[in-house]
């Protein structure tokens, strides 16, 4: 729950990328419920395609796994967790 608080998400999955080995892998987990709509305080808000996208353009493979979870308000947020595996050095040299 921090990429949807960063100003260029797709910076930081290339920094990422740029630091793993060539088989290393990452894991995110973003919200995604409408609940979160009204949070002001995120930059970003992925679906499981928008999410699947970044990912593609610095991970060989790439999955999303549904999730959600309960707050401490009692609250069930809905999330996805997104998984790169096998970094896509092309895309790492152009930046």
């Amino acid at each position: 729950h921090t990429l949807e608080h960063m100003r260029f998400p797709e910076h930081v999955l290339a920094k990422i990328a740029h630091i793993l080995r060539p088989d290393g892998s990452v894991l995110i987990e973003v919200p995604c419920g409408e609940e979160e709509y009204e949070n002001t305080d995120h930059l970003h808000f992925f679906s499981e395609t928008s999410l699947r996208m970044l990912l593609n353009k610095f991970f060989c493979t790439t999955e999303i796994i549904d999730n959600a979870y309960t707050n401490s308000a009692g609250v069930r947020i809905g999330s996805i967790y997104g998984v790169g595996r096998g970094v896509r050095y092309d895309e790492i040299r152009e930046r």
